[in-house]
């Protein structure tokens, strides 16, 4: 038989009594908090799927975010793109219709082509140069660069840019080969030309420092891999005319029309354009309102002045030549033809004596020796249709005294910079030799790139949008070189003043009196102005056929935007979708079911006061007998 004592009563009537209560406050707490467990012991499972349901929920808001960013950015592009097709470009197209028609008059067409001038300032210098909380959204990498600059600067760049056979013009040029330009009308050629973005390029005199005199017009430092270069003033008969054969370096022949940035080419030149285009290195310092920004545009390097103590070191340079075959020694070995050229330097960096991985970079099956005196083999079969082949290799050049260095590496960077002269190490003195800088304390220039300038978003796992639109690909170099010869053709045109004919046929022999005078005038005014006209028309229909491509190439790019804004969207309807569903579960998951709770507390309740009204008798006289 069970023994019972009063205190098994007591502590079985507290447990019931405290059992009921803590069910009773686990039910208020979810009342109260609205969730189904408040610490994680309360249900592992029911936590473990919160953290995740949790995290779900977050990821969905965060590429939200991410996805209103990038219609924003979006926005703001189209927004531009608008603005240039539907009004700016159509404006220039619907001028240059009506210039082309013949209606007008040369003062109407020079309305026409002031209207136009500030059309395409605007698309530079106000729609290129759009922002999206202050940074430059068609700019690429570099929002901090303005894609067109809106004031002068003294910049100075080395500008590489690339063309392709769609970038030969055939066209027409219209020189004033005569003093007496008035007088004279001009010669039109019909030419093939490739247009730079820039005219007035850098030249230099024989000790490498920059010129603005004309008689150094030979030494302005451009490169053309595989082509020989000459300068070229608009003043020379020859200049449209460069001649059809090869010349001793065994090079096609381009003519660098100083005034205007274009090269001629002959029309076999044109006809044998390389497929896979060409590459054109030029310097150029100082920039005007409303021309494009070689830091966003193009692979180029900006000129700065190095720290005079970095100017001591030495400096290893990766050094680019190019080899054309009609000028190498032919040498048989075994059953292949190989060419021997000599290199710049001696005692490169070869496998041997290679201390960081500075080795040559050259054709297959090419060697090199180091020499001296250093030469390169190359079979015959590797120089492409014209007949050229590179080679890179990289040499340390020692300089003794500051002053010493200075002039020496002006005159590296001025001898080879066309060949592809570029810094990739430097020494201090005193340190242990072949000790590394970094390359930016070595020297303050800055290389540009353009190359994967795409900016994207990750709108959902592992999926990632572009969302940033290029200038370069919009407001195109070849469109910027094409208005701006445009303009500057058209500024060249000029009308005689009829009082200074009168001075001059009066002046000059055959010295006319009137009535004769008046008639010579009146004949040459009529001519001038049929030579105008007729050069006008000419132009404005090819800038026309020009305008049509520029906004077939804007189209692209917009129709590009519009796919990338509609996929945004779509992802946008998903992750609100995402969101809604993640949080429904998750709701499932933690909140607790009112309904269900309350019932369950009315019970908890009449339980939790039944065990109170059973037990107080009982408590009742346990607390008596502990008073006494």
């Amino acid at each position: 038989m069970l023994r019972l004592t009063s205190s098994m009563i007591n502590n079985t009537t507290l447990l019931h009594v405290n059992r009921n209560m803590r069910n009773l406050d686990t039910i208020i707490r979810t009342l109260e908090t609205t969730k189904r467990v408040s610490r994680p012991s309360d249900n592992p499972l029911v936590a473990s799927r919160a953290l995740k349901f949790r995290a779900g929920v977050r990821e969905a808001q965060q590429f939200q975010r991410n996805v209103e960013f990038g219609q924003a950015w979006m926005d703001v592009t189209e927004s531009s793109f608008l603005s240039i097709l539907d009004n700016q470009m159509q404006d220039i197209r619907r001028l240059l219709v009506a210039g082309a028609s013949g209606t007008y008059n040369i003062e109407n067409k020079a309305t026409m082509i002031g209207q136009m001038r500030e059309l395409i300032d605007h698309i530079g210098t106000l729609e290129m140069n759009q922002t999206y909380a202050g940074r430059y959204v068609f700019a690429g990498f570099r929002t901090d660069e303005p894609p067109v600059f809106t004031s002068p600067n003294e910049r100075r760049f080395i500008i590489t840019q690339h063309f392709n056979l769609t970038d030969v013009d055939r066209t027409a040029s219209f020189q004033r080969l005569e003093p007496n330009a008035g007088v004279t009308p001009p010669v039109a050629h019909k030419v093939h030309v490739v247009r730079l973005a820039f005219r007035n390029l850098d030249m230099h005199d024989t000790d490498g420092n920059r010129t603005t005199d004309s008689n150094y017009i030979d030494n302005t430092q451009i490169y053309v891999p595989g082509f020989t270069v000459l300068m070229r003033s608009i003043n020379d008969e020859d200049a449209y005319y460069p001649i059809a054969d090869f010349c001793v370096e065994g090079r096609p022949i381009l003519h660098l029309i100083v005034e205007t940035g274009e090269l001629a080419m002959s029309d076999n030149t044109a006809a044998t354009f390389p497929r896979e285009g060409i590459a054109v290195t030029y310097e150029r310092t100082g920039f005007e309102r409303g021309e494009i920004n070689p830091a966003v545009y193009f692979t180029s390097r900006e000129m700065i002045d190095e720290p005079p103590l970095i100017a001591e070191a030495d400096r290893v340079y990766q050094i680019t030549q190019y080899f054309s075959r009609v000028e190498g020694t032919p040498t048989t070995i075994g059953a292949t033809l190989f060419y021997s050229f000599d290199l710049v330097f001696d005692a490169i960096y070869t496998d041997n004596n290679d201390p960081a991985n500075l080795r040559p970079v050259l054709p297959p099956g090419a060697s090199i020796d180091a020499g001296p005196p250093s030469a390169v083999l190359i079979p015959a079969e590797v120089f492409d249709r014209n007949r050229n082949v590179s080679v890179s290799y990289s040499v340390e050049i020692e300089f003794t005294d500051e002053a010493t260095t200075l002039a020496e590496i002006d005159a590296l960077k001025t001898d080879l910079r066309v060949q592809g002269v570029k810094l990739i190490r430097a020494t201090l003195p005193g340190v242990e030799p072949l000790t590394p800088i970094p390359i930016d304390q070595a020297e303050r220039n800055r290389s540009f790139d353009m190359h994967d300038q795409n900016m994207t978003i990750e709108a959902a796992a592992h999926n990632h949008v572009g969302v940033n639109s290029l200038g370069k690909n919009i407001f195109t170099a070849n469109m910027f070189a094409d208005f701006r010869r445009f303009f500057e053709f058209t500024d060249s045109l000029v009308i005689s003043d009829e009082g200074e004919l009168r001075r001059f046929f009066s002046e000059n022999p055959p010295y006319y009196t009137e009535p004769v005078l008046s008639t010579n005038v009146d004949r040459q005014l009529i001519n001038e102005r049929a030579i105008a006209n007729d050069a006008l028309f000419t132009h404005f229909n090819n800038m026309l056929f020009l305008v049509d491509r520029h906004i077939d190439q804007i189209t692209r790019e917009h129709t590009q935007l519009g796919a990338r804004k509609q996929r945004m969207d779509l992802l946008q309807a998903r992750l609100e979708s995402d969101e809604v569903t993640l949080e429904r579960l998750t709701s499932q998951n933690e909140d607790t079911d009112m309904y269900r709770a309350i019932m369950l507390r009315v019970n908890a309740e009449a339980a939790f006061q039944a065990s109170l009204r059973a037990n107080s008798g009982i408590i009742q006289m346990t607390l008596a007998n502990f008073i006494n």
